[in-house]
């Protein structure tokens, strides 16, 4: 099979592979769904708080300069600090249960492979480095807590953030929505060629840790 034919199909089966390794992930973190679903809620209230804080910012400057109401002011006021307050304690709430959710599956993964290993022969320790069975107790089964506490949370705020951002934009200026919905593509371009050069530099990355320890 040639490169590009291997390049479309890795493209092709990324989305497939992406939701595979989320169910990994939930199945995981299984033993503690409950504070896992109680991140998730809190991540949800804290993306759904920030949307609401442009349109109290929005509703203060209009009682600042354009009603010149000092009770409507002050009551805005009281609110956004409100929203402010609950939205840090929503977001420390979620990273702290994702923090521990995270380190209690990369404890129990490691474990689990640390028994694997120790069922292996002698010749499966002849055949792999010692550096690539290193790497994969380390860095691989690591990456596992950087995903339950950093991408999970940052894939659930961006979209949530994604969906509410375009609705309040259509709502407040469909017109000028237009324009930025023409700059979208162009964006999402960018990331996509980034995305995928970091991520080549990442599994160099892995492979060079690997061989560090061999």
């Amino acid at each position: 099979m040639s490169e590009a034919s291997a390049s479309s199909d890795d493209s092709t089966f990324r989305p497939r592979r992406l939701w595979v390794s989320l169910r990994r992930i939930f199945r995981l973190g299984w033993p503690y769904r409950y504070r896992l679903a109680g991140a998730l809620l809190l991540t949800v209230l804290g993306a759904a708080v920030a949307l609401v804080v442009p349109l109290g910012l929005r509703e203060l400057v209009d009682a600042v300069f354009q009603k010149e109401n000092r009770a409507l002011l002050d009551t805005l006021t009281l609110v956004l600090i409100v929203l402010f307050v609950l939205r840090s304690a929503a977001a420390f709430g979620g990273k702290y249960l994702l923090g521990w959710t995270g380190e209690r599956v990369v404890a129990d993964l490691r474990k689990k492979v640390y028994r694997h290993l120790h069922r292996q022969s002698l010749r499966f320790f002849e055949d792999h480095r010692t550096g690539d069975l290193t790497s994969r107790l380390t860095n691989d089964v690591g990456s596992v807590r950087s995903a339950v506490k950093d991408a999970l949370s940052n894939m659930l705020t961006q979209a949530l953030s994604l969906v509410g951002s375009v609705v309040l934009m259509v709502v407040l200026n469909w017109r000028l929505s237009l324009i930025i919905f023409l700059i979208v593509p162009a964006v999402t371009g960018f990331a996509v060629y980034f995305g995928r050069k970091i991520r080549a530099l990442a599994r160099d990355i892995q492979d060079r840790l690997a061989d560090t320890t061999a």
